[in-house]
């Protein structure tokens, strides 16, 4: 037996419903970046990704992550730099 529009209506707004409650899914919410921003953000992971990889060969850094025990512990020189200092 065929659906009734009704219930294909329901059907959908439920599935709308499911979606739209997905953490970062609703189209409603989306902001789209700017080419500015979007430049801006792609520079400071670039620069925080060439800071990391100084941070795992400096003897500064290595002491840092073990006195604060976190992977991610730079020495103030690299955290500086990683910031944008």
């Amino acid at each position: 037996m065929d659906e009734s529009n009704r219930s294909k209506r329901k059907r959908v707004a439920d599935g709308v419903r499911k979606l739209r409650a997905k953490p970062g899914w609703d189209p409603a919410k989306h902001v789209t970046e700017s080419p500015e921003d979007a430049l801006m953000r792609l520079d400071q992971e670039s620069r925080s990704g060439a800071v990391y990889s100084q941070g795992e060969v400096c003897e500064a850094c290595a002491e840092a992550r073990t006195d604060a025990a976190d992977e991610s512990a730079l020495c103030p020189t690299h955290l500086a730099a990683a910031m944008g200092f």
